[in-house]
């Protein structure tokens, strides 16, 4: 598919992005960046909310039911604005004129260079993610169109129908790109990696910008360098919309800034603040909702890199009051530390603090990898590093900013846990994130961001000082938006914006060639045969296939039903665990037919190279395998390894 031929998803994806979420933040005062900052997350809560809704009711997930939960959200927040203009809050965050014109310049750079680095690394926005976790997401996706239930409460029964208590998954990010796939006529492919392109060159860029404005002010170097500086780290966000491919996290995180933006608000260390202390808690309220919906893991790295700016906060709230409000502040993190106890303990959490990977590097390698910007064993970024360190020397120096520091700290130290430590004691820590190490490390650029842009911004208000002091005047061409934008042109001329090594990231799960067959989902040659097979085999049909070797992208390629949709077997001891044994011999074994007929099974699709063939799970369907030399399976097409059969052995006799 061309550029061109993707602009009508590209810009459904966009309305639905942002035009609920722009009408809610104008409704409750916001303006300017602040109202287009909040509006993914805005969006992403309300429509995330009314699709657990209508699943609860009964009401068909569909755009004119979305359209309408929005305006209901809108109506909900022209009652709140009402309320605080009433209170004497008027509207907030409008920008002047030059600013508009420095984050759209900006935002077109930006948006420039992250299509040119998602175009080399994929290929193209029809390209498939080769990668464990987009089973799971193309499916879910395609079940939300088909069945139209848009409910985080459905999405796993959804996907495996078969499969009793699906329990809760996070289905924002699915339900946006469901109503812009319906919208623009685009399938399923595109539109999640239309939608993982926007969040990265779109949404993470503004919402960054939003959060360096609260740090730094209103200074048109940062409206128009901010989302330059985020694309250009690897940890975030081009590792996450590849690796995995862990698209809704890439959602949730980047929309925590906006959270820590209203946190810097609340907390008193905003300069010129653009939100409001009465606006900034109705802020956190749409970021936690919206991160909830969008990952919960995000909400949880809101919490803690929100804690050290309520910590720096309240001691600025207690300096030179007294010793009362000292033993205020050890109070609350007393209860916070509390709080943190009670929710390790938490029973629901256990499935996903138990995930444990191996680690990935030693000790002090995680540590240079935090340094050097390397995580997840990358290519280091020296230039952009050297800035970072740069930025935590001069935020420890001023005091608005210090907080910064420690939130570096924090989040580096939980990269580190996650990537060396092998003991299970790590689950108390790392555990809310998988104790995934490339889901941790995408919390550090939310402070190694901010980091860089105050050492632009202070290197340059050095150099201005210094050209007024010597010439007693102040030079355009030294000007502090001068000088960072002739900094960061400096950094793109030596480093490309490191473009090359991040396109390097996504062709990683993208552009998987035939020398690596073990990371290959599906080939061109077996999408081939799903149109084949889309032709041949009718829409209400099941067809089993061992799932690894790519026959779970069936229904979202083909739209036809396969027994097993994901690739983990979870229900053993089942009759979908039963035909994962015995259906290759349906003309003998007695049990299987009746099985067939009741699970709906019609087809059986072989192929004997799996992804992931190294993985034991991949051994879990013996019974799916060729039945070429058993009796009572009729082969109906063929493309080159891949053979497609049907059951004739449970067809009723005649």
């Amino acid at each position: 598919m061309s550029w061109p031929d993707a602009l009508p998803a590209i810009l459904t994806c966009l309305a639905w992005l942002f035009l609920p979420g722009l009408a809610m933040s104008a409704a409750l005062g916001l303006r300017g960046l602040t109202a287009l900052a909040i509006a993914p997350a805005a969006s992403a809560g309300a429509l995330g909310t009314a699709a657990i809704v209508f699943g609860l009711a009964g009401v068909p997930w569909t755009q004119v039911s979305a359209a309408l939960a929005a305006l209901v959200a809108v109506l909900g927040c022209l009652a709140v604005g009402w309320l605080l203009r009433r209170a004497g809050n008027p509207a907030v965050g409008s920008l002047s004129g030059k600013h508009w014109v420095a984050l759209a310049v900006g935002g077109l750079i930006t948006a420039g260079l992250g299509w040119r680095t998602f175009a080399e690394g994929t290929g193209g926005l029809d390209r498939i993610a080769q990668a464990f976790d987009a089973v799971f997401h193309y499916a879910g996706l395609a079940a939300i169109m088909e069945r139209h239930n848009g409910s985080g409460l459905a999405l796993n029964s959804l996907i495996n129908p078969l499969v009793p208590g699906g329990g809760f998954y996070p289905a924002a990010w699915h339900d946006l790109a469901s109503l812009a796939a319906w919208g623009s006529g685009a399938d399923v492919i595109v539109v999640s990696n239309v939608l993982a392109l926007l969040v990265a060159v779109v949404v993470f860029p503004l919402t960054m910008t939003l959060l360096v404005r609260q740090i730094l002010g209103p200074q048109t170097g940062v409206y128009l360098l901010t989302p330059v500086i985020a694309v250009c780290f690897q940890a975030f966000p081009w590792t996450l919309i590849s690796y995995g491919t862990l698209w809704p996290n890439a959602l949730g995180i980047a929309l925590v800034p906006v959270g820590l933006a209203a946190v810097v608000s609340l907390a008193g260390l905003a300069r010129q603040d653009a939100i409001g202390k009465p606006r900034a808690w109705l802020l956190v309220l749409l970021t936690v909702v919206g991160t909830g919906l969008a990952h919960p893991n995000a909400t949880f790295s809101l919490a803690v890199m929100a804690a050290p700016i309520v910590f720096f906060g309240l001691l600025g709230w207690a300096r030179g009051r007294g010793a009362l409000r000292y033993l205020a502040v050890a109070g609350a993190v007393l209860l916070a530390a509390g709080a943190a106890l009670v929710v390790d303990r938490m029973p629901a959490f256990y499935p996903v603090k138990r995930t444990l990977w191996p680690p990935i590097q030693n000790a002090p390698d995680a540590v240079w990898a935090v340094l050097t910007n390397s995580t997840n064993r990358t290519a280091p970024a020296y230039a952009l590093s050297v800035l970072m360190l740069i930025g935590v020397l001069i935020a420890v120096c001023h005091r608005r900013e210090r907080w910064l520091v420690l939130n570096f700290a924090l989040v580096s130290g939980l990269y580190v846990v996650a990537a060396w430590m092998v003991d299970p004691v790590k689950m108390h820590i790392t555990g809310y994130w998988y104790n995934n190490a490339p889901r941790l490390s995408a919390m550090i650029p939310l402070v190694t961001v901010p980091l860089v842009m105050v050492t632009l911004l202070y290197t340059a208000r050095l150099v201005e000082s210094l050209s007024e002091w010597i010439w007693n005047r102040r030079p355009f061409l030294l000007s502090s938006t001068v000088l960072m934008t002739l900094a960061v042109l400096v950094l793109g001329l030596q480093t490309d914006f490191y473009r090359p090594q991040l396109a390097a990231q996504l062709a990683q799960f993208y552009r998987v060639t035939d020398d690596r067959p073990d990371d290959m989902l599906v080939d061109d040659q077996e999408r081939d045969l799903y149109r084949e097979i889309a032709r041949v085999v009718p829409a209400d049909a099941v067809i089993a296939a061992n799932p690894w070797n790519g026959s779970t992208m069936l229904f979202p390629l083909a739209g036809r039903h396969v027994l097993y949709g994901t690739l983990l077997l979870t229900d053993t001891g089942s009759d979908r665990s039963y035909l994962a044994n015995h259906l290759n011999r349906a003309a003998t074994d007695p049990r299987v037919c009746p099985l067939v007929r009741e699970l709906h099974v019609s087809y059986l699709l072989s192929d004997p190279e799996y992804y992931w063939s190294w993985d034991p799970n991949t051994n879990l369907y013996p019974g799916l395998d060729d039945p070429r030399a058993a009796p009572g399976f009729t082969l109906v097409a063929e493309q080159g390894r891949h053979r497609l059969y049907k059951i004739s052995a449970c067809e009723p006799r005649r």
